[in-house]
Order: C-alpha cells, then structure tokens, then sequence
C-alpha cells in the first residue's frame, strides 16, 4: 500500500508538471481566441458530471460494505444457532444411546425367555417331532426372528396336537382300566408338578441370569467411565501444560489488528490525497478549462489507477479483518479450554491435597 501511495504521489507530480505545460499551451490557445470556450464548457460539465458519477460508486460501495457487514452479523447469529442445534443434536443422541441400551437389555431379556421356552419345548416335545418348513434350520431369536417364530408356534401346536392325542388316550383308558388310570393319574400328577418345579427353575435360573449380567453390564459401565475420566484427566493435564502456546495467537491477532489499523490510515490517507488532487484538478479545470484531448485521457486512465488502488486497499481490509474473526474465534475457544483445564488442575489439587490429608490420618491413627 505504501509504495502504490508513493507511486501515485509520483503520478501527481507528473501530473502537476504535465498541467504546467498544459497551461503554457492554454495561454498560447488564448491567444488564438476565445472561439473554443464552448466546447471547453461542455468538456468541463461532462468531467463534473464523471466525478459525481464517481462519487455515486463510492457512496454505492459503501453501502454495499455495510450490507456485507450486516449479512456477517447475521452469519455469526446463524453460526451461533448452528452451535446450539448441535448441543442439542448430541444431546438428543446421548438419550437415543441410553434408550437403545434400554432397548438392547429388553431384547436380550426376550430373547433370553425364549430360547427358554424352546429349551423347554425341545425337552417336552421333541426334535423329531417338529415339521420343518421348506429348509428351515434351526434358529435363534436374533438371528432370524421370522423362521423362529415359525418353528416355534410349530412346535407349540406339535404340543398342543400332543396334549389332545394324550387326553383321548387317557379317556380310552380310564374307560378301559379305572384303576390303572388312577394310578397313571396320580403319577401323571406327579410328573406335571415336577415339570412345574423344572420350569419354575429355569425362570428362576433366566432371571438370576439376566440379573447377573445387567449387575456385570453396570459394573463394566463404571469401569469403562473411570478409564475415560482418568484419560480425560491426564489429556487436560497435558493441555493445562501446554496452554502457554495461546500467547502466540493473541501476538498474531495484535500484529493483524495493527495491520488493519494501518491500512485503514493508509485508506483515509489515500482518500484525502484523493480528494486533495480531486479539488486540484477541479479549480485547474476551470482555469485552464482542460483545452487537450490527450490530458482528458490521462485524468481518465488517473482515476481508473485510483480506483483500482481503492478496491485493492478494500480487498486487503476485508481479508484482514475476516483473519482478525477467525482469530477472536479461536482465541475464544482456547480461552474456554484454558478455563476448563484450570477448573481440572483445581479439581485435582483439591483430590491430591485430600488424599494427604486422609494419607496423613491414617499415618498418625497407625503411630497411635
């Protein structure tokens, strides 16, 4: 930005020369007559008329740069609300997870009482006793639900066809042999107690099971969550000790905060020098009322070099202070983690002092 300044400075006083020439010629054209003065008029008013024009675009950029400035404003709003629909995203996925290890303890209970009951069914009813269906073998609940729903409600009614043969059978008997039948009554009783006592065992035995793992689940649970915090503990740890490194990008945001500044000045330099060689021109125009086509052209191609600097100058403000965002962002981000770890190198000087304490307790108690 300097050296387009000093360059510009240097177009200036080219310029300012080439004016004195153009003076000593529009003295000589003076001389020739005043016959030129309208057409020097109309010159002047169409240059008056450009400058507006050029006063409009900058007066449109800015309002432009104040959209753009808006339309930020609102992006960190956005960003801000993006951040919080994703806490609560992954909220609502930690009770997804809680509520599918709900659902997986109900399945394993499911699954658990049914493999019982097929237990069950295969002591009472018997393999060789149960049609298969096409080439249907043998299942398990979780794996094909579908085919073992089939061989079970199969199997239930091969008990079902079971317990009704055995019943006519039973009155074919009875009507054949009332004795025998009350003997086979009463052992058949017997038999069905015992059943009764088996199968009230292997409940007993599914729930104590199933009691038993859910006591190890937890139990896994809790050990598993001490690992994570004692990682998460000794990470922070680490980064509490590393945390120096933030000075660095607090420096780097000073430097670019200083450069912003000092292209901004260099900005409202560039504009005064403008306005400053803007009025120059202005009342050297109405002096010299511009009588040279080939002077037009270079204020033209003067201005159009000015612009350029202009945009380029906005460009560089508009990076630097889109760099300056995203190190407030992270400086804000690293402050959080430096409060966190402070908050956790508390928590665990709080935990080590305690333990000398109780260290200390019971040392003494052991001395007594």
């Amino acid at each position: 930005m300097g050296l387009e300044v000093d360059r510009l400075t240097r177009e200036l006083d080219r310029v300012e020369r080439e004016l004195q020439i153009a003076r000593a010629d529009v003295s000589a054209a003076e001389k020739r007559g005043r016959a030129e003065l309208d057409a020097i008029h109309a010159e002047n008013r169409e240059l008056l008329k450009r400058v507006a024009d050029a006063e409009q675009g900058k007066l449109n950029a800015s309002e432009k740069l104040d959209s753009l400035n808006r339309e930020l404003v609102e992006m960190r709003g956005a960003r801000e609300k993006w951040r919080e629909v994703e806490e609560r995203l992954a909220k609502e996925q930690k009770e997804g997870i809680g509520k599918e290890g709900v659902w997986r303890d109900q399945l394993t209970e499911r699954n658990t009482l049914l493999l019982t009951v097929w237990q069950y069914l295969d002591k009472v009813v018997g393999i060789e006793r149960t049609p298969k269906k096409g080439s249907a073998a043998e299942t398990k609940p979780f794996t094909n639900f579908s085919v073992f729903h089939d061989n079970l409600v199969t199997r239930l009614k091969a008990l079902s066809t079971i317990s009704d043969q055995f019943e006519k059978r039973v009155k074919e008997v009875e009507v054949k042999y009332g004795d025998k039948f009350a003997e086979m009554r009463r052992q058949l009783d017997a038999r069905w107690k015992q059943l009764d006592k088996f199968e009230g065992s292997v409940r007993t035995y599914g729930e104590t099971k199933s009691q038993w793992r859910k006591k190890f689940a937890v139990k896994e649970g809790e050990l598993e969550a001490i690992r994570a915090t004692n990682t998460e503990l000794t990470a922070q740890l680490t980064t509490v000790r590393k945390s120096s490194s933030s000075a660095s990008d607090a420096m780097e945001i000073r430097s670019l905060t200083a450069r912003t500044a000092n292209a901004e000045r260099r900005l409202i330099n560039a504009q005064n020098q403008l306005a400053a060689a803007e009025e120059k021109m202005s009342a050297q125009s109405s002096r010299t009322l511009l009588a040279d086509s080939k002077w037009d052209a270079r204020v033209k191609e003067y201005e159009a070099r000015l612009k350029a600097a202009e945009e380029k100058v906005k460009r560089e403000r508009q990076g630097g202070k889109e760099r300056v965002g995203e190190l407030e962002v992270q400086l804000r981000n690293l402050q959080r983690q430096l409060e966190v770890a402070q908050k956790r190198s508390h928590q665990l000087t709080d935990v080590v002092e305690s333990n000398r304490v109780v260290s200390g307790s019971s040392s003494r108690d052991t001395h007594r």
